[in-house]
């Protein structure tokens, strides 16, 4: 962990994570279940929802029931990794150079201390693109349900998880309009999807939320307009 960083870490902010879950609740499970997809904050509520599960059932504090569960969420990500290499790639020329790329990269600290709620959303993102390319791979309709589950689960763990839909709508259009697959090119997604995005990601971040000259540091109180991170900011 790096209990200096004022931007990173969890405690700084939520100094309910250095307790402990005295008295059950089933407001805890609640937290876990809510499928409030229109709460910006509902992949923080979910994790910690989790995590106090895990520190009331092992009379833990709750920060050490997130190390926890980050620390599985690693051992995810590195077991989905590997098998997305090994799909990718065939013989170890090229699929040694990029298990080593995945398991020296600098967002595995997420899993190894780092007070964060980054850890799970990080995992089914993987996981999901590696279904996205398992689908794209064998044209299995079954995949489509489980891509479909696994992105409700991005989005319950984090709300760029919605990004995930385009890739997603885009893979229900490639599966059920044959003529569709024709018109899926590099071409036609930097016309009708990145130029987009790219024109309405700038939109909302300079003109609606004005993300681009504001604070970094936030308190438990006001953390909920922390959407974004500024260009500039005068802390």
């Amino acid at each position: 962990a790096l209990p200096l960083d004022q931007y990173g870490d969890a405690p700084y902010v939520y100094a309910s994570l250095d307790g402990k879950i005295e008295t059950w609740s089933w407001g805890i499970v609640w937290e876990i279940l809510d499928f409030n997809f229109l709460y910006t904050k509902i992949g923080t509520q979910t994790l910690y929802g989790i995590c106090n599960v895990i520190a009331y059932l092992f009379d833990v504090k709750v920060h050490v029931a997130l190390l926890w569960f980050n620390a599985i969420c690693g051992m995810a990500f590195v077991y989905v990794w590997l098998e997305l290499v090994d799909r990718l790639f065939d013989g170890k020329a090229l699929q040694i150079p990029f298990w080593l790329a995945g398991l020296t990269a600098p967002i595995l600290l997420m899993f190894l201390g780092h007070y964060e709620v980054y850890a799970p959303a990080y995992v089914f993102n993987l996981f999901f693109l590696s279904k996205l390319l398992q689908y794209f791979r064998t044209e299995n309709s079954h995949l489509l349900w489980q891509l479909g589950a696994l992105w409700i689960i991005c989005i319950k763990f984090h709300i760029t998880g919605y990004l995930l839909g385009i890739p997603f709508l885009l893979t229900l259009l490639y599966a059920r309009m044959p003529g569709f697959k024709e018109k899926l090119n590099w071409s036609f997604l930097a016309r009708f999807v990145l130029l987009p995005l790219l024109i309405l990601g700038a939109v909302v971040y300079f003109l609606i939320l004005q993300s681009h000259d504001g604070p970094r540091a936030y308190t438990e109180d006001d953390l909920t307009v922390a959407l974004l991170l500024p260009i500039y900011t005068p802390e």
